[in-house]
């Protein structure tokens, strides 16, 4: 077989390389499908600090649960772009996408943690755990991250953003 001009190192590489292609693939398309998720939120509700439920909060916990934290960039690039295109300071960007990412990134761990993620919908019990992982911290940390991004970009007052939120909340 060492006869047939086929060396196992190019071989080898054709494979890292198509391993590669499949990854930026799946980045690209996870960042892309995250942009438009995005983009639709800040249409109904362009201001991000009045959300407590921000759904690109939630595709961030699954894309994290179903991929792993390999995927993160995806989700931070996904997140920061288009508030970029919307006209937002890069620092408010960055610090609403590294929220999001942060709010997905624990998340999962929280489920890992908690519950198998094998048969987390199997049971009363796992899909209790899911949905106060989903609602409590990963909302929690998304929306008090663009609010700390809404202050530090100067757009809104601490002390106004904050009662609007709890209002909103509260509802």
């Amino acid at each position: 077989m060492a006869d047939a001009g086929v060396d196992q190192e190019k071989i080898h590489a054709i494979g890292s390389v198509k391993n590669a292609a499949l990854s930026v693939i799946e980045f690209l398309t996870i960042a892309a499908l995250f942009f438009g998720l995005v983009e639709v939120g800040l249409s109904f509700s362009p201001n991000t600090v009045t959300a407590f439920v921000w759904p690109p909060s939630s595709f961030a916990l699954a894309v994290i649960l179903l991929q792993g934290n390999r995927i993160w960039p995806a989700v931070f690039a996904g997140s920061f772009i288009p508030y970029v295109f919307a006209g937002h300071p890069i620092l408010e960007a960055s610090l609403i996408a590294i929220g999001t990412s942060a709010a997905g990134l624990t998340g999962a761990f929280l489920t890992k943690r908690w519950s198998t993620t094998a048969r987390l919908f199997t049971t009363a019990r796992g899909v209790a755990i899911f949905s106060f992982i989903a609602f409590l911290p990963v909302a929690f940390i998304s929306s008090a991250a663009a609010l700390g991004a809404s202050v530090v970009a100067k757009e809104t007052g601490l002390a106004g953003s904050v009662v609007h939120w709890a209002n909103s909340v509260a509802r």
